[in-house]
């Protein structure tokens, strides 16, 4: 039998997508993903402001990231910053774009995504929306093992997915990613590295809700008086759940520009 019409953008993938995945592909809303971010940090050199000791957001909210230590520097070879792990980080402000749930939902979620270098990969405190101000989100590395959580400050509880970094190397860069839809339990999270979906376990303790605002800043490189030793450049905070389709399209997109300095 014999079928007249005709066939626009055939493709062929290796794997099952998501139901997600089929209804951005659908609805052609698979790439537009970075229309959500609420902090683009891309920490080159066209976005260093030595004069005002910042690193400039280019997500259109204007979360710059104020420079704070003795010796934090700028790499000049080369994207992102060096932060030598004595009092350095970078405070991003606590802006309302930078906060994802309302203390009854979470929207349409949360992902954090940033490249790191250390020497020691046992230990590299990467992003944190949690201290003394209260607690939203948190994504770094703790005791050998990448964490990632959502908080709900009033709650106390908290959800989220945690792996071993076995497999990585000291000294050299890593594109790590933690993406949440906003369902409300650790299900939902997904941590990524390489643009690689890692096997990870249940990491929550308490009630959980939702997040809620708070007055706490967003910091890199610094949970309370622990600071990372090491590099960091490209940080993003999403407003919301990556595909894995999508999170490797942002790896990739980023992964050619640092090979390319």
């Amino acid at each position: 039998r014999s079928w007249v019409g005709s066939i626009y953008e055939l493709g062929f993938w290796s794997g099952r997508w998501k139901d997600q995945e089929c209804i951005d592909y659908c609805n052609n809303t698979t790439w537009d993903y970075l229309a959500h971010q609420a902090l683009g940090s891309k920490m080159d050199m066209d976005n260093h402001d030595p004069t005002n000791s910042q690193t400039l957001d280019i997500s259109g909210y204007e979360n710059h990231g104020a420079f704070n230590g003795t010796a934090l520097t700028k790499n000049t070879d080369e994207w992102g910053y060096n932060l030598p792990g004595t009092d350095e980080y970078l405070n991003y402000g606590h802006d309302a774009s930078l906060s994802v749930g309302d203390g009854a939902t979470d929207g349409d979620g949360l992902t954090i995504s940033y490249w790191f270098r250390t020497a020691d990969i046992t230990s590299f405190r990467g992003l944190y929306k949690r201290g003394a101000a209260g607690q939203e989100y948190q994504f770094g590395i703790a005791a050998s093992n990448f964490q990632g959580q959502v908080f709900d400050d009033s709650e106390g509880g908290y959800i989220g997915r945690r792996y071993a970094v076995t497999d990585l190397l000291p000294n050299s860069w890593y594109n790590a990613i933690m993406t949440y839809d906003g369902n409300g339990a650790s299900s939902g999270m997904e941590l990524i590295c390489q643009g690689t979906v890692r096997a990870t376990a249940d990491s929550s303790s308490g009630s959980y809700i939702a997040m809620e605002p708070t007055s706490q800043n967003l910091e890199a490189g610094r949970y309370t008086t622990q600071y990372a030793n090491g590099d960091m450049a490209f940080i993003r905070v999403i407003r919301k759940g990556l595909t894995p389709i999508q999170a490797m399209d942002l790896h990739y997109r980023e992964k050619l520009l640092l090979n390319q300095v």
